[in-house]
């Protein structure tokens, strides 16, 4: 009996204990505690001492308080000034981060040196990465001055970044070319910079898309910036620098051309011909522009050699066009309409324009005789309208017309009704338009104040990036101001080109000349609504 009460007395502190044991227990998930923000922190005492003065070259160690991941040295590593040769980063230890300057490595005198290691190294468990810069004077001292600014893109205005920034000491106009700068820093995604520890003096601000990573200007195809003077790192009264940002204009170069077909000529170029200048002969119908490439449309003798000189800041090239065999079928060739014209079978248009009609050839004559007229099923007659061939684009009639709103015009082409370039005529042609509102369509009042009176500008009216309308500001202008009808509806915006040379575009800068690029603003206009007229004033005022 006393060992079956022992017994029971043993089971009960068992389930007692295990009772206890369980609701101590409780199975929950793990949190882990907060997450590591803190990048990691270099361990001062076991690294190489930052901010020396009389430093000679030798390998600098950057001791870590936890695991760290070295990534990317190539792009996140930068020194400035600049090494001649590519110094060695590597990882040790997982703590231990290490700098080696190459053997043939050769540094300034008296200059302050900033090694900034960018995102390159990061803890291993969170990736936060640590922006440690090392600096280091070959002199007597550090160099405690910065030079800071912006750059921005030329063209639209937008922030441009991780470009070079440079500063140069010696001041002469090849250095960017030769040299390597004296400093340097990249912009941000803001487009701005700030270049620390610079000495005392003054410098030479250039900017450059390295596109061969060597610091120098060396390539066509490199965007630049410049700063017109130098400037003085001391003058502390200095309002940040801002650089407008380029491609230079390329000279142009005839890079193929094609004289296979009788009577066209086709040019290709490495860029938009704007400033080509053409020695041809008088029977040279029209010369077209598509791009970068000119055709140029001719009723020389299909038996003659000529010759056609290309120029542009200087000569280019001197063709010579061989003689041509028509071949057998060439009286079969028709004036069609062009496959990428706008109008086509049931296209609307604005009532208060010209219709445009383009043509795969250039047009000669009209005979409007030839030429019918419908409205929707009633032939009109055709006296009142108008068929002018496009002074600017001989491929183009404008078709012009009292015409009604929401109603269907048809114009039907008899044979021989167009004659065009090299006799070519047409066969019989059937073009369908039908006529939107005027109530459908807006109109906008504009007007520019406080032109500069001595200055020519180039005003383009844009809709989605394209340009819909040119207009030219002569000199002499202090106001300036028009209204345009027949507008569909949606957002536009006006873009105001300083255009000194009068030439119609915006030009980019060139160094050699020390040009900058043209100026231009970029304004939103209200948004065009049917049936009504916005009024958009603005007043030119440069940043």
């Amino acid at each position: 009996m006393r060992y079956i009460i022992t017994l029971l007395f043993f089971l009960l502190l068992i389930s007692i204990w295990l009772s206890l044991f369980t609701g101590c227990a409780q199975v929950e998930a793990l949190t882990g505690g907060p997450r590591d923000t803190i990048p990691p922190q270099l361990d001062t005492a076991r690294s190489t001492v930052n901010m020396q003065t009389r430093f000679q070259k030798q390998p600098i160690l950057l001791v870590f308080d936890e695991f760290v991941d070295l990534k990317d040295v190539f792009n996140q590593v930068v020194v400035s000034p600049p090494l001649a040769k590519q110094p060695k980063v590597t990882l040790e230890k997982y703590k231990h981060v290490k700098f080696e300057f190459d053997e043939e490595e050769v540094l300034r005198e008296d200059a302050t040196y900033t090694i900034q290691f960018g995102d390159a190294i990061k803890d291993f468990s969170e990736g936060n990465a640590s922006p440690f810069r090392f600096i280091f004077s070959t002199g007597d001292y550090i160099d405690s001055l910065w030079v800071q600014g912006a750059v921005i893109d030329a063209f639209d205005g937008k922030p441009v970044d991780k470009v070079l920034v440079m500063l140069y000491d010696n001041l002469a106009d090849t250095a960017v070319r030769k040299e390597l700068p004296f400093y340097f820093s990249k912009t941000d995604p803001k487009g701005s910079f700030r270049i620390e520890n610079v000495k005392s003096d003054t410098f030479r601000v250039f900017v450059l898309e390295d596109g061969n990573l060597n610091y120098r200007f060396d390539q066509v195809s490199e965007r630049i910036g410049f700063i017109d003077v130098p400037i003085r790192s001391d003058d502390y009264l200095r309002a940040p620098i801002r650089i407008r940002f380029f491609r230079e204009e390329a000279p142009l170069q005839l890079q193929s051309h094609e004289a296979g077909t009788p009577g066209l000529v086709k040019l290709v170029f490495n860029r938009e011909p704007w400033d080509l200048k053409l020695g041809v002969p008088e029977r040279v119908l029209f010369k077209e522009t598509i791009k970068d490439t000119v055709f140029l449309w001719h009723e020389m003798a299909d038996s003659s050699a000529w010759s056609l000189y290309l120029e542009s800041s200087g000569p280019i090239d001197t063709l010579n066009i061989r003689p041509l065999t028509r071949p057998g079928n060439w009286d079969q060739l028709r004036l069609l309409q062009d496959k990428k014209a706008e109008p086509g079978s049931r296209s609307t248009h604005n009532p208060a324009g010209p219709i445009p009609i383009r043509m795969n050839f250039p047009i000669t004559t009209v005979n409007l005789d030839s030429i019918q007229l419908w409205e929707d099923s009633i032939r009109l007659e055709g006296k009142n309208l108008r068929l002018d061939i496009d002074s600017l684009d001989r491929r183009t009639l404008q078709a012009r017309f009292a015409w009604e709103e929401s109603h269907t015009y048809r114009l039907v082409f008899l044979p021989g009704a167009l004659q065009g370039w090299q006799g070519t005529g047409n066969d019989s042609l059937l073009l369908e338009y039908r006529i939107g509102r005027r109530n459908d369509y807006g109109s906008l009042h504009l007007t520019i104040d406080s032109l500069e009176t001595e200055m020519s500008y180039a005003i383009e009216l844009l809709q989605q990036d394209k340009v819909l309308r040119r207009f030219q500001i002569d000199p002499g202008q202090r106001k300036w101001e028009t209204r345009l009808e027949g507008l569909s509806t949606g957002l536009y915006q006006l873009r105001l080109i300083e255009d000194p040379n009068g030439n119609g575009r915006w030009d980019p800068g060139r160094y050699d000349d020390k040009l900058q690029p043209e100026r231009l603003l970029l304004w939103p206009v209200e948004q065009i609504r049917a049936n009504w007229e916005v009024e958009a004033n603005f007043v030119l005022r440069w940043e």
